[in-house]
């Protein structure tokens, strides 16, 4: 962090909050127009700043921002992944689709309360591992991870007409927690 620039971190981090903020209101009136600006903003920002990594490391722009996720890890070691996975998905996908065509659907309604949802969130993110000890699950407007080791937060957000979403949030986040 010590190769951005105070005023650099101060404008993006002020960017990326307004952004944040405006999304909650936006996000709800399905209000485009209004994100576009403060979106296109971020990015500049986070382009700029790929720009200021790359020149002081000496890594490519990807590398730059790369490293911030990933330290040590370089696009030609995800280019020998990605070609893995791109030689295996495609049939997998198909036989995914086949069999999933073979399958009938089981109903499972259409109003789900938002206890039971928690309650199958819970479960589930017992069912992967997550310790219960050092974080917890709460509600947000959209679902994210973070915290430190010791006390990870993960929060989703519930619809009583569609729980796949908060379901599919807490398999991800939960994954997340436990990587971190």
């Amino acid at each position: 962090m010590t190769c951005l620039p105070g005023d650099f971190v101060r404008s993006q981090s002020l960017s990326a909050s307004r952004c944040e903020q405006a999304w909650r209101t936006h996000r709800a009136a399905n209000d485009w127009s209004s994100m576009r600006p403060l979106l296109t903003e971020v990015i500049r920002l986070a382009r700029e700043e790929a720009s200021i990594r790359a020149q002081k490391t000496g890594l490519s722009l990807y590398d730059a921002m790369l490293d911030t996720y990933e330290p040590g890890m370089r696009t030609e070691r995800l280019d020998v992944v990605f070609a893995e996975l791109k030689a295996f998905l495609p049939a997998f996908t198909d036989q995914v689709l086949d069999k999933q065509a073979a399958t009938p659907l089981v109903s499972l309604g259409d109003h789900f309360s938002i206890e039971q949802q928690r309650a199958l969130g819970l479960e589930v993110m017992a069912v992967l591992g997550f310790d219960f000890d050092h974080g917890r699950l709460d509600v947000s407007h959209h679902p994210f991870c973070g915290g430190v080791q010791e006390d990870v937060r993960i929060t989703t957000r519930y619809t009583t007409d569609n729980f796949v979403e908060s379901f599919m949030a807490v398999i991800h986040e939960t994954r997340q927690a436990i990587y971190e």
